[in-house]
């Protein structure tokens, strides 16, 4: 099945080549690579395993020709929406012309990625029909322009009214609202739209006022809007035991205003404001107990520990070893931490979370590979850094010298650096005589680099010849040396 990204923030001078360069060590099928440019600057990159697509998702933030770039899951329903939109608006602009060829772009780009998507399915499969597929492509255009779409909204009061968000969202159609609902550890507003071109353009939105209020417009999926749903409908359960005049809307030190779910027939006022309930895995038949997903999560508090990004993420009971903290070099906690689940219920409900807040900050969940987080902390972990430098090479090898070269002679070739006596290590024979080589040892690699600037510079009446080597090297050598 093929996995689609989508990827925001393309330079205008970038081509399809650019993109493929961008993503050099991942395989992107023939055909694979969709440029639509536009005010967020998009394009969409089919790869053939969830492997690729995940290894590409950690190149988010990386410069291609000069512009950084992100990189979000999509789908093909939404680049499908995405090229219909963007050929409407350009058929809108040539009304007089009776016929444009790139009409038929959409159907061609559906069609290879049908193509993709087959591809493990068996190579002996039937040719569909040309007339059938056209078909199915118009069927599949008119499914999406009714497809409903859904945004989170966080930094808003929880007085907020559907009004207030239709006014806010003006120009794009707003069908239904949850305000005040529980999203991770947070609470925010939950907005369906129309369609999903409704949805991506509300994410223009974002970072806009309403009133004195900053909004935060981030996507969301169905499988949220359902979630609030059900919180909705447990909460009414339990406000139909409540007394008849107490006031759900009523804010008290101790009594926050209740959820409210506003629709076409009004509003559903919630007295309860449990989270939605996570399904167990136990309950579930998408369990992979062989398989491992990791996530990433960016911007939590240093002082976070295991036990509270367990609760954060609603996973309490899965072993501590699989929450591990990103460490610096000096070995201190960051704001990055890996958490290990085995299954998928657990992995959708953490990748859910993207965007919710966490203190001041709005956290960031992606998906990562074994290998590249091993990778990630394999670069800082502070083994690797003795590791590193006991490898560093701090030693110069000096080789076409005079027999009877001297320490003294040496250390004035290397006046600048201050070289003890105990740092030069003269070769001789098995007879004990000179050979003209030495092994010298200075403080820092650093200065190893600079006097090894001298390289072929004129010494006792030859060119002096220096390599630079290890100290692991270093005592390979002088080892041989006293062996002969």
């Amino acid at each position: 099945m093929a996995i689609i990204l989508r990827l925001q923030g393309l330079d205008v001078k970038a081509g399809t080549e650019d993109i493929r360069s961008f993503f050099e060590f991942l395989h992107i099928p023939d055909g694979g690579v969709y440029i639509l440019g536009g005010s967020l600057r998009e394009a969409f990159i089919a790869f053939n395993t969830e492997r690729d697509a995940q290894l590409a998702m950690r190149l988010t933030g990386n410069v291609l020709k000069g512009s950084p770039v992100s990189l979000h899951i999509s789908s093909m329903a939404e680049m499908e929406l995405k090229l219909k939109s963007l050929l409407k608006k350009k058929e809108h602009l040539r009304p007089t012309r009776p016929l444009d060829p790139r009409k038929l772009s959409l159907a061609t780009i559906c069609s290879v990625l049908q193509g993709l998507q087959s591809f493990h399915q068996g190579e002996n499969e039937t040719k569909a029909d040309p007339t059938a597929v056209s078909d199915e492509v118009q069927t599949q255009e008119q499914s999406l322009v009714s497809s409903p779409g859904y945004v989170r909204l966080f930094g808003l009061p929880a007085s907020t009214t559907k009004d207030d968000i239709c006014q806010f969202f003006r120009g794009l159609t707003v069908q239904e609202v949850i305000v005040n609902v529980k999203l991770g550890i947070s609470h925010g507003c939950l907005v369906k739209f129309a369609n999903m071109q409704d949805a991506s353009d509300a994410l223009l939105f974002n970072q806009h006022q309403l009133g004195n209020f900053t909004v935060e417009v981030r996507g969301a999926t169905e499988k949220m809007w359902t979630s609030a749903l059900h919180e909705c409908e447990n909460a009414l359960d339990d406000g139909s035991r409540l007394k008849p005049n107490r006031s759900p809307f009523r804010e008290t030190p101790n009594h926050k205003p209740p959820s409210v779910l506003w629709m076409k027939r009004g509003p559903i006022s919630l007295l309860s404001s449990k989270s939605a309930k996570k399904p167990k895995c136990d309950d579930l038949t998408t369990i992979w107990p062989t398989k491992e997903y990791i996530v990433k999560v960016s911007n939590l508090p240093p002082t976070m520990t295991k036990t509270e990004i367990k609760e954060l993420f609603g996973c309490p009971t899965i072993p501590h070893k699989h929450v591990l903290h990103f460490l610096d070099q000096e070995g201190n906690r960051t704001d990055v931490a890996f958490i290990i689940f085995k299954c998928t219920a657990d992995y959708d409900y953490a990748i859910n979370l993207d965007g919710c807040h966490v203190g001041s900050a709005a956290i960031e969940v992606t998906s990562i590979t074994r290998f590249m987080m091993r990778k990630m902390m394999a670069k800082t972990h502070p083994r690797s850094q003795n590791h590193t430098l006991k490898m560093a090479q701090t030693c110069l090898f000096v080789r076409n010298m005079p027999a009877d070269v001297q320490e003294s002679q040496i250390r004035s070739l290397f006046f600048k650096y201050k070289l003890a006596k105990e740092n030069i290590f003269l070769l001789r024979d098995s007879d004990g005589r000179g050979i003209g080589e030495a092994v010298v040892q200075f403080k820092s690699p650093k200065h190893a680099s600079l006097a090894q600037r001298l390289h072929r510079r004129d010494f006792l009446g030859s060119e002096v010849l220096l390599t630079p080597i290890n100290g692991k090297q270093m005592k390979d050598i002088l080892g041989q040396e006293m062996l002969k």
